[in-house]
């Protein structure tokens, strides 16, 4: 009986260890991960000001590594 109540306490202290790492995961999603992800899914379309994302694929970084000079050079 006595091991019972000493397992339900160890788990209360681990979850409040969670408790105290979770306003640093929720920051890590939101201010890395996302932003991350967010500049990866842009990269793979065509966007100009104004007007709605067209989904390119890989062709803006065939004419990043192909014809554009500014990277040839660099």
């Amino acid at each position: 009986m006595k091991n019972k109540k000493q397992g339900t306490m160890l788990e209360r202290r681990n979850n409040q260890g969670y408790l105290y790492l979770l306003p640093w995961i929720i920051g890590f999603l939101i201010f890395q991960l996302y932003p991350i992800a967010m500049s990866l899914y842009y990269s793979f379309t065509d966007y100009s000001f104004g007007s709605q994302y067209d989904f390119v694929g890989l062709a803006n970084y065939l004419q990043i590594f192909t014809k554009d000079r500014e990277v040839k050079n660099s």
